[in-house]
């Protein structure tokens, strides 16, 4: 913490475009027993943009946030030339890189982004179109590599949090007319709705995270084994090959 306020003070009374170099970052963590690998590991989560603070919303209906992390033997250039085409064929996202080389991944819109994701839904693969942005990127010193991987899910915990809320209000509707033709005592059943719409949030999110966190573990896995992705149309038509009964 005084270190991190220390650096704010310079920076303050010393304004400047640089940031520390991650080899300037190992030196420093070296004097203090923070080993190399570990800074690498904290430097391309910062740059992927990963958030480590949690919010009430993350606490009560789940995370913003769904990222990988992992160690690489390529270099850093190959890795985010692989990742690059997995977001972009793998999961048919429409892709540009940052000044500082991060990866950012966005959905695609229309018809022909519907199909694919169809295609790809049949096939077995995709999943990180439904996210509203995925990032990427990597950190290196000498032998120790690391690739991040993040995706944003803060829609899907909107689409969580709608869904609760339906079932609340649902449960509150059916609460007050019981309580209008029975017995007033049944109004107390009006805020075990908002209870069952909380529950409800946490569950639908829980069952995206879950998705998405598997479709994100796969892509990382893939980059680092260095494997490419097939490309959707062609998956598809073998699928259906094999699917064919033979007369």
């Amino acid at each position: 913490m005084i270190l991190r306020r220390a650096i704010e003070v310079a920076h303050d009374r010393h304004p400047s475009d640089e940031h520390l170099a991650v080899e300037d970052l190992v030196a420093v963590a070296g004097d203090v027993g923070v080993s190399r690998l570990a800074v690498v590991t904290a430097v391309a989560e910062a740059r992927a943009g990963v958030e480590h603070r949690t919010s009430v919303l993350d606490r009560v209906v789940g995370p913003r946030q769904v990222w990988a992390i992992s160690q690489l033997s390529a270099d850093e250039t190959t890795a985010a030339e692989t990742m690059q085409v997995w977001l972009e064929i793998g999961h048919g996202l429409r892709t540009h890189r940052t000044g500082d080389g991060v990866i950012v991944a966005e959905p695609r819109s229309g018809l022909a982004a519907a199909v694919g994701r169809g295609v790809r839904s049949v096939g077995g693969t995709g999943g990180l179109d439904r996210v509203r942005r995925v990032r990427a990127a990597t950190a290196s010193v000498e032998h120790d590599r690391s690739i991040c991987l993040v995706a944003d899910v803060a829609n899907k915990r909107a689409e969580a949090i709608a869904g609760g809320t339906a079932v609340a209000g649902g449960t509150a509707v059916v609460a007050g007319m019981i309580g209008l033709l029975v017995s007033p005592i049944a109004l107390v059943a009006l805020p075990v709705g908002a209870v069952v719409g909380v529950a409800t949030a946490r569950i639908m999110h829980r069952y995206n995270v879950e998705q998405i966190s598997g479709r994100i573990e796969m892509t990382t896995e893939a980059v680092v084994s260095g494997q490419r992705p097939e490309h959707p149309v062609e998956r598809f038509v073998r699928t259906r090959l094999i699917r064919r009964p033979r007369r």
